[in-house]
């Protein structure tokens, strides 16, 4: 899975881990608060949720990825840089919509 990818990059992403289970959830926005979660398995903003407090943690069929929010991505956005064979190919500015925690494309 693609998002995975992110994880060999430590040092350059936010907080992040993959579970479904809710102790897991519960432990990491415990530590870093307001959190953005979403199921490795889909595309477009499908399932990504912003959990802002512990009545939103449950636990999930599927693993799902969580990270801690920025808030600033509503401001500023969200960067990608497309690197193929260790060469940056194109680079896009991803701004979320007025009222909205996610900055993709579609």
């Amino acid at each position: 899975n693609e998002k995975l990818s992110i994880l060999q990059f430590p040092e350059l992403i936010a907080p992040t881990i993959v579970t479904k289970s809710s102790a897991m959830i519960q432990e990491f926005t415990e530590q870093y608060g307001e959190s953005v979660i979403k199921p490795l398995n889909a595309m477009g903003g499908q399932g990504v949720e912003l959990i802002e407090r512990s009545s939103d943690i449950r636990d999930y069929d599927e693993l799902m990825m969580l990270q801690k929010y920025i808030p600033e991505i509503r401001s500023i956005g969200d960067k990608r840089i497309i690197i193929i064979n260790g060469k940056p190919e194109s680079a896009l500015l991803r701004i979320p919509a007025a009222g909205d925690h996610r900055a993709n494309k579609h």
